[in-house]
């Protein structure tokens, strides 16, 4: 298997874990920005490109840190939207997300849509590939 498709592999099964541990509470989790669009009461969550680093040597798998940004609400209804984040950054830990850390941040939507509040979650690195 080429290191590409263990990358690949890691990130369809990171994907597949968010999607089915947050069920209805999930709008869309995306590399494309222009999918984070929440809408009130529910978390969009962008997945960064990860870092990805050989620091176990050039013939052994590579380390992959993946970075989250989960957000929630529109620009109207940010009042809400922190406790949504937090609810859901909860959840992801009591379900076994390797999170590393959490930290406030704004994310500001494509072509001028607005800000809203959300979390950068940086995950340790996955050991195994999440089903």
């Amino acid at each position: 298997m080429s290191v590409m498709n263990r990358i690949t592999t890691q990130r369809d099964a990171l994907f597949h874990f968010l999607e089915h541990e947050l069920g209805d509470r999930l709008q869309a989790v995306s590399f494309d920005p222009q999918m984070s669009r929440p809408t009130p009461g529910t978390v969009a969550i962008f997945v960064e490109p990860p870092d990805v680093s050989y620091d176990k040597g050039f013939n052994m798998p590579p380390t992959v840190r993946w970075t989250l940004e989960c957000m929630s609400g529109t620009p109207a209804t940010q009042a809400r939207a922190l406790d949504d984040i937090l609810d859901v950054i909860e959840q992801l830990a009591q379900a076994g997300l390797n999170l590393d850390t959490c930290t406030p941040v704004s994310f500001t939507l494509p072509n001028s849509g607005g800000t809203l509040a959300a979390y950068q979650i940086k995950l340790n690195p996955l050991e195994y590939t999440m089903e």
